[in-house]
């Protein structure tokens, strides 16, 4: 098991049902939070609460110590951007020694930067298959599932956990044709990943 989350929905009632569920140190949970003031991680992550945020991550720790298990493997995750990078050395400090790993991502992918700013067509057309689809599962707030993370204003939804299983939605309709279309390479059928360069080998 490996979660990648923004840390908002812990409570823990859900931190002791993740600990009781046979994790060990080969499961992770990793919390992605992109500033050390809660200034930049509520500016660079929207709709954030950095000390809610924070308090989730402290309370994993302390009820994975207080519970006796190996695991799950608890780290932190900074993407770097010039919004947060004069953050990161404050940053690990912070962390290090409380989490077991910190982790430090020196730049965000170019497709992701440029998303926004309309400059995709400066990067070069994808021309290898994307495992993400195959390997992971984007989940957003409110149980919307989206066929990958680089999707951030949710425009490719297969489903929702509310009211599908995520084993209904890992092989639905939808997520299977996206595949096909990436088995064949015909990335450009899909506008999101025509010119993607993040998970290419």
């Amino acid at each position: 098991m490996n979660l990648v989350t923004n840390g908002m929905l812990f409570d823990r009632k859900k931190i002791i049902d993740i600990l009781s569920s046979n994790v060990n140190f080969g499961d992770y949970v990793t919390f992605s939070i992109l500033g050390d003031s809660h200034e930049v991680h509520e500016t660079v992550m929207r709709g954030i609460d950095h000390e809610r945020v924070i308090h989730n991550v402290l309370d994993f720790v302390e009820l994975r110590k207080k519970h006796g298990t190996n695991g799950p493997t608890i780290e932190t995750i900074f993407y770097a951007m010039p919004e947060n990078v004069h953050e990161l050395q404050q940053y690990v400090k912070r962390w290090k020694g409380i989490v077991d790993h910190v982790k430090k991502v020196p730049s965000i992918s170019n497709s992701f930067a440029a998303y926004k700013k309309g400059l995709n067509d400066d990067i070069p057309l994808r021309q290898n298959t994307c495992m993400n689809i195959w390997e992971r599962m984007t989940v957003y707030w409110n149980g919307d599932v989206t066929m990958c993370c680089e999707d951030i204003d949710g425009n490719y939804v297969v489903g929702n956990l509310a009211e599908k299983t995520i084993k209904e939605i890992w092989n639905s309709r939808e997520l299977l044709s996206f595949r096909a279309l990436h088995k064949e390479k015909r990335f450009g059928e899909i506008a999101l990943c025509k010119r993607c360069d993040m998970f290419t080998p």
